[in-house]
């Protein structure tokens, strides 16, 4: 319900900006100076234009800078090399995964780009008005290339209770030139985690054959098993409904992710706390724990768990029908989660924070109450690389 305070019906304002593209190298003022080092993303930031020669929703795309240094606009190929022989792992809900496709998108070829629409497909967006799920997993899994295992089914429709019990969405990208690897494992709040073993051999055998289990989904299985999804594949060996392994989020960190060689762990509820603020501190607790003994050490930094806070969402107070009309109110709303912060600072649980810095957005960014336009997941990628790839143990990056 709306409460009784007198919210703003002017959206935020980005910074008058220079040049035609996000990595023209401008001055903008108030951005700071030197290279951001030791960073999380919960600095003090803002937005500023750039002029690509056309307008979405009226307005030009954005640019994130923070105020304390200036973030270096990493090359695809600085990028790769950051992340070279590393395996980043993504565990969460749309929110992450729109990042993730970002990111192995950039990896792979380019930036998502600012309309959505160059690929006519928008990777960055809810299958709703794209056709459904079937057509988004499939024609999101073709842009990669055959560089991605997509273990992926969703209904369409309401989230029913047979959507729950049937929907799977793991993905699974590698770089062979770079041995590189980012996955992203979903991660519905209360729902179970769940997924089929990734490698064709599993597939055609019976489940609960011996054989398979968790050692399938390392780096070196998935290499040799990437492949566009099918539609065979989707229609028969995923839409079954049955799972090679299930359980919450702790379960599945402590007993599928070791096996993984993953070096950075990144986990989020998203929008799926059911109180809307996550405040379990056994459960938190139990989850860094797990997180900790599930990743394995890095020469470049790696062995490392992260808290990623949860991207900001668009609260609109609607005064008639399903859409959010012009002078409706409107607000910038955070998920709460001082308990998560707090006890990773305790457990030596790092943070990337990409709820700061979509605070100050304009509202028209927003595809939905929850979800950007694709630049903003790529300034967020952009942010962390800066916080990867700037650190010491990293240097020889770029």
């Amino acid at each position: 319900p709306a409460r009784e305070v007198e919210l703003p019906t002017t959206s935020p304002k980005a910074v008058p900006g220079k040049g035609n593209s996000p990595d023209d190298d401008v001055e903008i003022e108030g951005e700071g100076q030197g290279e951001c080092v030791g960073i999380t993303g919960s600095e003090e930031g803002f937005w500023s234009e750039y002029d690509p020669g056309y307008k979405l929703k009226g307005a030009k795309p954005l640019r994130y800078h923070l105020k304390g240094c200036k973030l270096h606009r990493y090359t695809q190929e600085e990028a790769r090399q950051c992340l070279k022989d590393r395996h980043f792992l993504f565990i969460g809900d749309s929110l992450t995964r729109y990042q993730y496709m970002s990111l192995v998108m950039f990896l792979e070829d380019h930036w998502p780009d600012d309309t959505g629409e160059k690929e006519g497909f928008n990777p960055c967006r809810e299958a709703w008005g794209q056709g459904g799920w079937k057509v988004f997993y499939q024609t999101s899994s073709k842009l990669l290339k055959g560089k991605e295992i997509c273990d992926c089914f969703r209904l369409d429709g309401p989230m029913s209770r047979n959507t729950q019990n049937t929907l799977v969405e793991n993905r699974y990208f590698h770089l062979a030139a770079h041995n590189l690897s980012v996955t992203y494992l979903q991660l519905f709040g209360v729902l179970p985690m769940r997924g089929h073993w990734p490698t064709e051999e599993c597939r055609n055998k019976k489940r609960g054959e011996d054989g398979c289990g968790p050692d399938s989904m390392s780096k070196s299985e998935v290499a040799k098993n990437l492949h566009v999804l099918q539609e065979e594949e989707y229609n028969t060996y995923l839409k079954d409904g049955q799972f090679d392994w299930t359980g919450n989020h702790m379960q599945a960190i402590a007993d599928v992710v070791p096996a993984m060689g993953v070096d950075t762990l990144f986990i989020n509820l998203g929008l799926w706390v059911p109180t809307g603020e996550y405040d379990n501190k056994e459960e938190i607790r139990a989850t860094y724990k797990a997180a900790r003994s599930a990743v394995v050490a890095h020469e470049k930094g790696g062995g490392m768990a992260f808290w990623k806070r949860t991207t900001t969402m668009l609260k609109c107070y609607k005064t008639g029908g399903k859409r959010c009309n012009p002078g409706d109110k409107r607000e910038v709303r955070f998920y709460k989660d001082k308990e998560p912060v707090a006890l990773a600072k305790d457990m030596g649980i790092g943070i990337y924070d990409t709820a700061e810095p979509t605070r100050t957005l304009p509202w028209w960014v927003w595809n939905d109450e929850v979800h950007f336009r694709p630049f903003v997941y790529r300034e967020l990628n952009n942010l962390l690389f800066n916080q990867f790839c700037n650190s010491p143990s990293a240097k020889g990056a770029r």
